[in-house]
C-alpha cells in the first residue's frame, strides 16, 4: 500500500494499534510506518509498497515476488524479424495514476527460424506426487466403494486432486537434467464469503517452497474459498529453476536468468467437508444427513455400521442428536461426539466456526498412536504418507483441548462460562476462529491454545443450544481431540496406552439411511491442504551438437522459395532479394555453381543456437545479382558428409 493510502480495520481484528487514528462506526485507520496487532495475536508492520520502496505491507501471505512473464507467439513466420516489448504497471495506487508507475519498455528483436535438427528434444515429465517418506502417490486411484446398506467405506480415499505444478515454459535448450520439487509447508486458515462472514472473509493461504537447480525459493498462494459448495481455484508464480548457465549463453543469457514456475489449487466448499449439515437443511443435497469423520481402532477398515447415525435426520435448525451418541464411528471404552451445526448440533455460532475449519480439511485417513505412556507418540497422514504437525493453534495440524488449555482464558466471556468443564462450545476459543464469529468473547478474550499432552478432566458429552452449553454439567472425563479441520468430545475411564486409533474423512456426500439401505456416495475435489506433501516434475534438457549430422538431417534441406520467381514475401524491397535455405547443420558450407559449373558464391553457415536457415541476397562474389537459370548448391557439414541440390531463379536486375 503506499503511504498516501491509508487502511481502515474492522476493530473486531485488531487487537492493538499503536499511532492508529481512530474513526467512526467501529473502525480505525492506519498508514505505512504504523505497528498493528490483530486479534489473533499477528503482528503486521505496515511499510509503505510502491514503485520506489517495493516494501511489502506486512500481511501474512503478501510478499514481493517480482514478475513472471512467459509469451508464446504461435503465429510467427521463419525468416521474418519481429519486434517485441514488455511493460507493466503498479496500480497499487489509485491516486499515483499508472501512468506513472508504468516500468520502461524495452523492446527486443526476434527472428525465427528452422532448427538444425542437430538437438536431442528434451523431456517434461508428469507430475509425481511423494509423500515425506518418498513414497509416490497415486491421485488417479480409484475411490472406494460405499456399502450401501451400512454407509462403511471400504477403504480410504485416494490422495489429494487439487494440486497441479508446472513450468510458464518449458525451455528444455537451457535446462540440464533435473527436477522441481515444490513442497507445502504450511496453511493459514481462510474464511469463506458467507453471509454471517462479512467483513472477514479472506483465502486461505498456503505456503509453499520450491526447489529447482539453485536455492529453494519460499512462496504463497492465496486460494479463494467457496460459501457453500463448488470449487474455486488460486495460483501463483516463483522462481523455479535456474537455468544452465552454459547452455544459456548461446542465446545471450547467464546465471541471473531463472525459468518461472506454477501451482494451481482447488477448494472444496464447507457443503462437501465439514458443513454437512447445513448442507442437508437447503437440499444441497437433500437426504444427506449422515455424513461426516468415523473413528475406529482394531480392524484394518472401518467396522460400525451406520458410523454417523446419531445424527437428527433431517438435518434442522433446531437440532439436537440424539443420546447415547453414534455422530462418528466407534471405539470400544471411548464415548465420541462430534460437533456438527443443524446435525448433531442446532443452528448457532458453529457454522461459522466450521466455515473456517473447512479450508484445512483434507480427504484422507489418519492413525494415531498412542505410546506406553498414554502420551501420543505421532499423529499420521497415511494417505498422504507424511505426519500431521501439532499446532497450538487451528491449521492443518492436530492438537487437544484440556482443562490446561483454558488457564489463560476469562472463563465470563465464553459461551459455557466454565472452564473447568469441557463442551462442545470450547471448541470456538482456539485462535484465529475466536477472533471471527465472538462466539468464544471476540476480540478481547485471550485464546486457548491446544495441548499435546493428554489428560483427563471433566466433560459434558451432550449437544446443546449455545446459550444452554452453560446449564450443561459433566457426563464423565475426558478431552476434545482437534483434527483434520474436525473437533471431537472424547470421554474415557482411563486414558489409551500402546495402540493406535483411526480416523477417516473424505470430501463429498452421502446421501440415503440405513433403514432404506440405499447409502450412495458422490465424490468431490480432495483438498491439497497437506503440510508435508511434495510434488516434483522431472526434466531432461535438450543437448546439441554442431559437428554431427545424419543422412536424414542432410536429406531435409532445400531452398525457399523454389523456384525463386523476381521477389517474394520475404523481401521489403527490389534491392533486398532473399532466398533461404532451411535445415542445414548449424555450422556448414554453402557452394553455389551455375549450370556450367562456375562457383558463383561461397556462404559460410554458423548458428551456436541451433538455427538452420541461411539467407542468399542472390548476388555472386562480385556483388551482383545473379541472372535468371538454374543453380546448383553443394552443402558441406563439419563431419564431411554433403548434400548437392538445385534450384530456378527467375530475376531481373533493380
Amino acid at each position: 500500500m503506499q503511504a498516501d493510502c491509508p487502511v481502515v480495520f474492522d476493530t473486531t481484528w485488531v487487537k492493538t494499534a499503536h499511532f492508529a487514528t481512530p474513526l467512526a462506526g467501529n473502525v480505525v485507520q492506519v498508514k505505512a510506518g504504523d505497528r498493528v496487532q490483530l486479534a489473533n495475536g499477528d503482528v503486521l508492520n505496515l511499510k509503505a509498497d510502491t514503485a520506489v520502496t517495493g516494501g511489502a505491507s506486512g500481511f501474512p501471505g503478501l510478499t514481493d515476488t517480482g514478475i513472471s512473464f512467459a509469451y508464446t507467439d504461435n503465429n510467427v513466420r521463419n525468416g521474418f524479424t519481429y519486434h517485441y516489448a514488455v511493460t507493466a504497471f503498479d496500480v497499487n495506487s489509485v491516486k499515483s495514476g499508472p501512468s506513472s508507475l508504468e516500468s520502461t519498455r524495452i523492446t527486443k528483436t526476434v527472428t525465427p527460424r528452422a532448427p538444425s535438427g542437430q538437438e536431442v528434444a528434451g523431456t517434461l515429465s508428469p507430475q509425481e506426487m511423494l509423500g515425506a517418506d518418498g513414497a509416490v502417490l497415486n491421485p488417479s486411484a480409484p475411490l472406494p466403494t460405499i456399502d450401501a446398506a451400512t454407509g462403511e467405506f471400504s477403504g480410504p480415499m485416494p490422495p489429494t486432486d487439487a494440486i497441479q505444478v508446472g513450468l510458464a515454459a518449458f525451455l528444455p535448450q537451457l535446462l540440464g537434467n533435473g527436477s522441481l520439487t515444490v513442497t507445502i509447508d504450511s496453511l493459514y486458515p481462510g474464511y469463506p464469503d458467507f453471509p454471517f462472514n462479512a467483513g472477514h472473509e479472506a483465502p486461505t493461504i498456503y505456503y509453499m517452497t520450491g526447489q529447482g537447480a539453485g536455492s529453494p525459493v519460499q512462496f504463497t498462494v492465496p486460494l479463494p474459498e467457496p460459501a457453500t459448495s463448488g470449487n474455486l481455484t488460486g495460483s501463483a508464480p516463483f522462481q523455479a529453476t535456474a537455468i544452465d548457465s552454459a547452455k544459456s549463453a548461446r542465446f545471450g543469457g547467464n546465471q541471473t536468468f531463472s525459468l518461472f514456475g506454477q501451482v494451481s489449487l482447488t477448494s472444496s466448499g464447507p457443503y462437501r467437508t465439514t458443513m454437512f449439515g447445513r448442507a442437508d437443511v437447503n437440499s444441497s443435497p437433500a437426504n444427506s444427513s449422515f455424513n461426516g469423520a468415523r473413528w475406529w481402532a482394531g480392524a484394518p477398515n472401518e467396522n460400525t455400521p451406520d458410523p454417523n447415525g446419531g445424527a437428527c435426520h433431517p438435518s434442522d435448525v433446531a437440532c439436537l442428536a440424539p443420546v447415547p451418541l453414534r455422530t462418528a464411528g466407534q471405539i470400544a471404552g471411548v464415548g465420541i461426539f462430534e460437533p456438527r451445526s443443524y446435525n448433531t448440533l442446532n443452528n448457532n455460532g458453529f457454522r461459522k466456526l466450521e466455515a473456517m475449519t473447512a479450508t484445512v480439511h483434507r480427504a484422507a485417513d489418519f492413525k494415531v498412536y498412542w505410546g506406553a505412556t498414554s502420551k501420543i507418540d505421532s499423529v499420521v497422514d497415511v494417505t498422504h504418507h507424511v505426519k500431521v504437525p501439532f499446532s497450538t493453534k487451528l491449521r492443518a495440524s492436530w492438537g487437544l483441548l484440556t482443562q490446561a488449555s483454558f488457564a489463560g482464558v476469562t472463563a465470563s466471556l465464553t459461551a459455557d462460562k466454565n472452564n473447568a468443564l469441557l463442551t462442545w462450545s470450547d471448541a470456538q476459543c482456539v485462535a484465529p476462529a475466536l477472533t471471527n464469529n465472538n462466539d468464544c468473547g471476540g476480540a478481547g478474550q485471550t485464546a486457548a491454545p491446544f495441548d499435546s499432552v493428554p489428560s483427563l478432566t471433566p466433560i459434558a458429552l451432550t449437544p446443546s443450544t449455545q446459550a444452554g452449553s452453560a446449564a450443561l454439567t459433566a457426563t464423565g472425563n475426558g478431552f476434545i481431540f482437534y483434527l483434520n479441520g474436525h473437533y471431537f468430545l472424547m470421554q474415557m475411564a482411563t486414558l489409551p496406552t500402546s495402540t493406535t486409533w483411526n480416523a477417516r474423512f473424505y470430501t463429498g456426500t452421502i446421501t440415503g439411511t440405513a433403514a432404506a439401505g440405499d447409502f450412495a456416495f458422490t465424490p468431490d475435489v480432495r483438498p491439497a491442504a497437506v503440510p508435508g506433501l511434495r510434488l516434483r516434475v522431472a526434466y531432461t534438457g535438450s543437448t546439441f551438437s554442431p559437428a554431427t549430422t545424419t543422412a536424414a538431417d542432410m536429406n531435409r534441406i532445400h531452398t525457399v522459395p523454389d523456384p525463386y520467381y523476381v521477389s517474394n514475401a520475404l523481401e521489403t524491397n527490389a534491392n533486398n532479394k532473399v532466398l533461404n535455405f532451411v535445415n542445414l547443420p548449424a555450422q556448414a558450407i554453402v557452394r553455389i555453381y551455375s549450370v556450367s559449373g562456375v562457383l558463383v558464391n561461397v556462404l559460410t553457415h554458423n548458428d551456436a543456437t541451433g538455427g538452420g536457415l541461411l539467407t542468399w541476397n542472390l548476388r555472386n562474389r562480385n556483388n551482383q545479382f545473379v541472372a535468371s537459370g538454374v543453380y546448383f548448391y553443394h552443402v558441406e557439414a563439419p563431419d564431411g558428409k554433403t548434400k548437392v541440390g538445385r534450384f530456378t531463379v527467375v530475376n531481373f536486375a533493380p
